[in-house]
C-alpha cells in the first residue's frame, strides 16, 4: 500500500506543480462560471418579479371608451396614459406593452355582446413579461363581467361549465420527484464521471511514454499491478474532486441567486399576489409538498455509480497504455467522451420505457435506471443486485485487462 500511495501522491504532485492551470482552474470552478451564471439568473429572476408586483404604466389609446375597464386596471396597479399611436410607441420600446380599446366597446358591453380590445407588443422583447400580466388582469375582468351577466339573468355559473375536469396523478409523490430529479441528476453525475479524470489518465502513461520517463519507473521494484492500481486511485480521485468541485459550485451558484432575489426582488409583493390567486388551481412540486427522501436510497444513489466510474477510468488506463502518446490516447478515448454525451441525451427516452430485470445488468443504463429508482425511494434488492454486481463484474474485467496490457512489453515500451 505504501508503494500505490507514492504512486498516487506523485500523480497528484504533477497537477499542483501546474500552479498556473490549478489556479485557473479553481477560479474557473469557484468564481468565474458561479458569477456567469448568478449574474444573468438573478437579474433575470428580479427583473420577471419586478414586472410581475410593481405598478407598471402603458399607453392606452382610446381609454374614453371604458372607464370602467380603465378604472379596474388601475386598481390592478396597472396606470395608464391617454395617447393616439399605441402601435409607434411599442415598436420605439417606449413601453413594453400599450392597450387598445375600439369606440364601440361600450355600447357591445352593454348590449351583452364580446368587444374586442388589442395588446400591443413587440415580440423582439423576448424577457418581458408585462403582456402576461396585462392579459390576465383582462381575462379576470372579462370572467368578472360574464358572472355579472348570469347573475343579472338569472343563470348559475354551472350551466356553462357542464364538466369540470380534475386531474389526478396516478404515480405516488415519490415517483413523481424522482422522475423530476431523474431527468438531470443520474445523467450528469455519470457522463462528468466518465470523462472528468481522462486528463489524468492520459499524463499518467501516454505522456509519461512521450516524455520516456515511465520506462524508469518499470525497472524498480514496483509491480506493474501496483503501478496500474495507483493510477487508477490517482483517476478515480480526480473525478471525485472535480463531481465535488462542481457541486460545490452549483451550490454557489445557487445561493448567490437565492440571495440577490431575497435581497432586491420584491418577494412580499410576490407572495400577496400568491396569495390573491391562491383560489386558482395549479399545479404544485412534489418537493414543495413536503416529499423526504430516504436516507438509504440516498446513500445507495451516491454509490450506484462509482463501480461505472470505476470501469471508465479502467478503460482510460488500458487506452493510455495502448497509446504511443498523449495525443494518440486522446484519440482513442474520443468514443468515451461521445458515450458521455450520449447518456446525458438517455434520460429522455425513458418517460415511455418499462425496464426489465434484465436491463440493469447493461452497462451505464443500468446504472442510470437504479439511480431514477432511487430517487424515487424505491429500493429493489433485485434491480439493485443485479446492478452493482454486474457493473463490478464489468470493472473487474476491464481493470484485468488492464493490467493485463501494461505485463505487454512490446505495448509498454512502444513509442
Amino acid at each position: 500500500m505504501r508503494v500505490m500511495w507514492v504512486v498516487f501522491s506523485k500523480e497528484f504532485l504533477d497537477i499542483i506543480r501546474d500552479r498556473r492551470r490549478f489556479i485557473m482552474t479553481i477560479l474557473l470552478t469557484f468564481v468565474f462560471l458561479p458569477l456567469l451564471i448568478i449574474v444573468p439568473y438573478s437579474y433575470l429572476i428580479t427583473r420577471t418579479a419586478r414586472q410581475n408586483v410593481d405598478v407598471i404604466t402603458i399607453p392606452v389609446q382610446g381609454m374614453d371608451h371604458a372607464p370602467a375597464l380603465i378604472d379596474y386596471l388601475v386598481k390592478h396597479d396597472i396606470q395608464v396614459v391617454a395617447v393616439n399611436d399605441v402601435q409607434t410607441l411599442v415598436a420605439r420600446k417606449d413601453y413594453p406593452v400599450g392597450l387598445i380599446i375600439p369606440s364601440n366597446y361600450e355600447e357591445k358591453i352593454s348590449s351583452g355582446h364580446s368587444a374586442e380590445v388589442v395588446i400591443v407588443t413587440d415580440m423582439r422583447r423576448t424577457m418581458a413579461t408585462v403582456f402576461t400580466r396585462v392579459e390576465r388582469v383582462l381575462e379576470k375582468y372579462s370572467t368578472e363581467l360574464m358572472h355579472t351577466r348570469l347573475q343579472e339573468s338569472g343563470i348559475e355559473q354551472d350551466f356553462f361549465t357542464p364538466i369540470t375536469v380534475r386531474k389526478q396523478n396516478a404515480a405516488t409523490l415519490a415517483e413523481t420527484a424522482g422522475s423530476q430529479l431523474g431527468l438531470f441528476i443520474p445523467a450528469f453525475i455519470i457522463s462528468f464521471g466518465l470523462t472528468a479524470g481522462m486528463s489524468i489518465a492520459v499524463s499518467s502513461i501516454a505522456g509519461e511514454k512521450k516524455k520516456l520517463t515511465l520506462e524508469p519507473v518499470l525497472f524498480t521494484t514496483i509491480s506493474r499491478v501496483q503501478l496500474v492500481l495507483a493510477k487508477l486511485l490517482a483517476v478515480m480521485a480526480s473525478v471525485f474532486i472535480t463531481l465535488l468541485s462542481i457541486g460545490t459550485s452549483f451550490s454557489i451558484m445557487g445561493l448567490g441567486i437565492v440571495w440577490v432575489v431575497l435581497r432586491y426582488a420584491p418577494l412580499d409583493k410576490v407572495a400577496a399576489s400568491v396569495a390573491g390567486n391562491a383560489a386558482q388551481p395549479s399545479d404544485s412540486s412534489p418537493l414543495a409538498d413536503g416529499f423526504h427522501f430516504d436516507p438509504l436510497a440516498i446513500l445507495l444513489f451516491f454509490l450506484a455509480p462509482c463501480l461505472i466510474i470505476l470501469l471508465g477510468a479502467a478503460f482510460q488506463i488500458l487506452a493510455s497504455t495502448w497509446a504511443r502518446n498523449d495525443e494518440e490516447a486522446t484519440t482513442y478515448l474520443m468514443p468515451l467522451s461521445l458515450l458521455s454525451g450520449i447518456t446525458a441525451m438517455l434520460v429522455f427516452f425513458l418517460d415511455d420505457f418499462t425496464p426489465q430485470l434484465g436491463h440493469y445488468a447493461i452497462p451505464i443504463l443500468g446504472t442510470v435506471l437504479s439511480m431514477r429508482d432511487l430517487l424515487s425511494n424505491h429500493i429493489d434488492p433485485a434491480t439493485l443486485t443485479v446492478m452493482f454486481g454486474t457493473s463490478a463484474l464489468y470493472a473487474s474485467l476491464m481493470i484485468a485487462l488492464a493490467v493485463w496490457m501494461f505485463h505487454r512489453e512490446e505495448v509498454v515500451f512502444r513509442t
